[in-house]
């Protein structure tokens, strides 16, 4: 499912299915990463696929994560989610006015995790070959006592078993 090419890796996931790259041994409280996007192809059919980047992993149950939602429509939602004993709650969500995606599209991620109590969360999405936005489109700050320590960093990836073209 994993493949790696120059300058780039790749994530083959089907319709119902996730993949997880995790680097446990790194261990932070301050995670700040950019990274490109790129589908493949434009979402059909009833679902959504997401792109989560985990910028703070305490342990499997308990971690901060910025998500990039994508469905049929190409419309671009941005979520920062706390996952706490297993259980995921959404601190802040917003869908990106103007901004879309199909196949081949390539978006740029911005997203930090950093300080501790309070965490500062934020991230911002923007189509690759333009400037980076200065603006976060969403940024929070939680103070979740569990979350308040260092942690791992990863990525997740999933598609909807309603997309039809996964």
């Amino acid at each position: 499912a994993f493949s790696v090419e120059p300058g780039q890796g790749k994530v083959d996931v089907g319709a119902g299915q996730e993949r997880k790259a995790r680097l446990d041994t790194v261990k932070s409280d301050e995670a700040d990463a950019t990274f490109d996007y790129t589908f493949e192809k434009s979402v059909t059919g009833s679902g959504n696929s997401w792109l989560d980047f985990v910028g703070r992993q305490i342990d499997s149950s308990n971690y901060y994560r910025s998500r990039v939602i994508t469905g049929a429509s190409g419309a671009v939602r941005l979520d920062l989610t706390r996952v706490v004993s297993g259980a995921s709650s959404t601190i802040a969500s917003t869908t990106v006015p103007g901004l879309t995606v199909e196949g081949g599209e390539t978006l740029k991620v911005r997203t930090q995790t950093t300080q501790t109590s309070p965490t500062q969360l934020k991230v911002k999405v923007w189509k690759a070959g333009t400037a980076e936005p200065e603006a976060w489109n969403l940024e929070r700050t939680d103070s979740t006592a569990v979350l308040q320590a260092e942690g791992g960093v990863g990525f997740t990836f999933y598609v909807s078993g309603s997309v039809t073209n996964a």
